[in-house]
């Protein structure tokens, strides 16, 4: 050695016995990037698969090649640094077995000093902490799926503190369902997420999801409503189940979305509502259909004969006023009896190409002549030049019976406009009737289309207006729907479909 370099105290055998029983490699070393050994514990054989004297002995091997190539640059900054400082190091890397695997291991150590404040030696402990690392790993990536999950979960989640009620965590989901970022979430109350009407009620159903979380492992789906930050309301289906997290009770919450579900309902419902009215249709066409078919048979003798009686009287007689009043009678009901074997009838009208607005055109100007003085009407059907498959004459029939109820529902009402519309609406011809009536509450509008249900006085109306109405847009292949509220108006908009090849249209007959 020369005698300008310092030497490292020798080890104490006492130390050295104990240094050789512990679990890990216990090391004396120079400062230098090779990191040559001067001591090494027997234990590293089993930690490298290297010997004392392959460590150790002059020409051996040095320990620095042990070291992973790509840890090599941060072990001797790690520990110059901590040299530097007059403190421990501690440093985790890899090392290369003899037989060629990764070992993972631990270094503690510090750097030795003479007087002078020279560095003369470097020594520590380095232990194999490959499982422990492995098990760390497993254990990070873990927690990394579970914190994936839980982020981008497709429901939105709320944590939130048992005895307080205060949210403690969110997920991405949850700022897209509510609109606040998560700083805007956490540290709120839970109670604030809903509505301020609904809010005593959610609270009360979160107590009795807690308790029943506690007793059975998670709750019941409950629907609620949770405020959006825009200040509508979203329809929420929450599930809760009580966790524990650093000896923190946390109820967790799955807050799903059910707007989709609730319009799907709704859609479900009117169909349902349409399905059922339709059989109600049937029904009580067939029925009512069977029993007009007699009645118009007693009626045609009646009819028939008091015109033969009519035309033997003289006129301007006591008699013949009578029987005027029998045979007007019997027309009115023979026209209710036409109605009904028309509200009936079960086959296919003969459908042909016509364009619409000579049709509307004409039932407008056959409505006006009937019109009360007190009575606007407004028409907007020049921007559609519309053809459709229709029998004109019962499209007529729907417009004037349309126009006639409409002008009827403004006898009491102080604004009297009968508005009609005639527009292009996607692939469809829309007509709308519009009045500035009563209008109709939601039991009325419910029932609108029953035969024989009607809003007006005894002797007003029959009923079968609306059903007659909605029975020949049905088999126009139509639809039609009413919107009204009370003291509003009324507006009823049909729709059909337009036909394609416009040349073959038929003109509506003079």
């Amino acid at each position: 050695m020369n005698k300008n370099e310092q030497q490292s105290p020798p080890v104490p055998g006492q130390l050295m016995a104990f240094l050789e029983s512990l679990p890990g490699m216990a090391y004396r070393c120079r400062n230098t990037p090779e990191w040559e050994m001067e001591y090494v514990s027997s234990t590293c054989l089993a930690l490298t698969g290297y010997s004392q004297e392959q460590l150790t002995w002059p020409g051996s091997t040095p320990f620095s090649r042990l070291i992973h190539p790509d840890d090599r640059d941060m072990v001797w900054e790690k520990i110059q640094e901590a040299a530097t400082l007059h403190t421990n190091f501690n440093i985790s890397y890899r090392i290369i077995h003899k037989s060629g695997r990764i070992v993972i291991v631990n270094e503690e150590g510090n750097a030795l000093f003479d007087s002078c404040g020279n560095i003369i030696a470097i020594e520590g402990f380095i232990v194999d902490i490959t499982r422990l690392a492995t098990y760390k790993q497993k254990l990070d990536e873990q927690k990394l799926i579970a914190e994936e999950l839980f982020e981008h979960a497709p429901d939105a989640i709320f944590l939130a503190d048992v005895a307080s009620g205060t949210i403690v965590r969110v997920n991405r989901q949850a700022e897209l369902l509510t609109g606040f970022e998560k700083q805007e979430l956490v540290g709120r109350h839970f109670s604030l997420l809903h509505p301020a009407t609904t809010r005593a009620s959610a609270i009360e159903g979160y107590l009795l999801q807690q308790k029943e979380a506690e007793a059975c492992g998670r709750s019941k789906p409950e629907e609620y409503a949770v405020l959006h930050k825009s200040g509508h309301t979203v329809p929420v289906e929450i599930i809760s189940q009580m966790i524990t997290l650093k000896n923190q009770k946390l109820t967790y919450g799955i807050f799903r979305d059910i707007t989709e579900r609730k319009r799907a309902e709704e859609a479900r419902k009117k169909l349902e509502t349409q399905l059922l009215n339709w059989q109600k249709l049937e029904t009580l066409g067939t029925l009512s259909g069977g029993i007009a078919h007699d009645f118009n048979n007693i009626l045609t003798p009646i009819i028939g004969f008091t015109e033969l009686v009519l035309e033997s009287l003289p006129p301007e007689t006591e008699e013949t006023r009578q029987l005027s009043t029998v045979l007007n009678a019997a027309n009115r009901a023979k026209s209710l009896v036409m109605q009904i074997l028309t509200f009936s009838r079960q086959e296919k009208t003969p459908l042909e190409p016509a364009s619409l607005q000579p049709i509307i055109q004409d039932s407008i100007n056959f409505v006006r002549h009937s019109l009360p003085t007190s009575i606007t009407m407004d028409t907007d059907i020049n921007p559609c030049n519309c053809t459709v498959m229709c029998n004109p004459m019962q499209l007529q029939q729907v417009l004037i019976n349309l126009c006639t109820n409409a002008w009827q529902a403004m006898e009491h009402t102080k604004e009297k406009i009968l508005t009609v519309k005639l527009w292009k609406s996607g692939t469809d011809a829309a007509i709308s009737v519009s009045d500035t009536g009563r209008g109709m509450d939601t039991q009325e509008l419910e029932r609108a289309f029953d035969p024989f249900f009607t809003t007006k006085k005894v002797g007003k109306g029959t009923g079968l207006g609306l059903s007659v109405v909605y029975g020949i847009i049905q088999a126009h292949g139509g639809n039609i729907e009413i919107d009204s509220k009370p003291g509003k108006g009324s507006t009823i908009t049909f729709h059909l479909p337009v036909y394609e090849d416009r040349n073959t249209a038929t003109p509506l007959q003079e």
